[in-house]
């Protein structure tokens, strides 16, 4: 994980932190002496996020930042959801022994 650079105040970092899950860059946005820090994991992502960066400090009201907000909500309902199909696919041994209609002993 990465730093890419700082952002002044909480509502400006969200927004961008938005826009990164948006383009499927992994972030992490926390408090830190400077302001908001933006940090971003994938070290092959690390360009695009400071781009990203550069081009939300240019110009925040652009309307690709506005819609952001949208854009990683969709992207969040979406992982959910996939996050729930591979969880159903998957068969623990706790999972299995709940759900058995028959004995642990008929079952061994």
């Amino acid at each position: 994980m990465r730093l890419i650079g700082h952002l002044k105040n909480e509502s400006s970092a969200k927004t961008l932190a938005d826009y990164l899950v948006s383009l499927d860059i992994r972030n992490l946005v926390e408090p830190d002496a400077e302001g908001w820090a933006i940090w971003v994991y994938s070290e092959d992502q690390i360009e695009a996020g400071r781009q990203a960066l550069s081009n939300y400090l240019h110009n925040p009201g652009d309307s690709r930042f506005q819609h952001a907000i949208q854009n990683a909500a969709a992207v969040d309902e979406h992982k959910r959801r996939e996050k729930t199909k591979f969880e159903k696919r998957i068969h623990t041994r706790d999972r299995i022994w709940v759900s058995s209609t028959i004995g642990p002993v008929t079952l061994v």
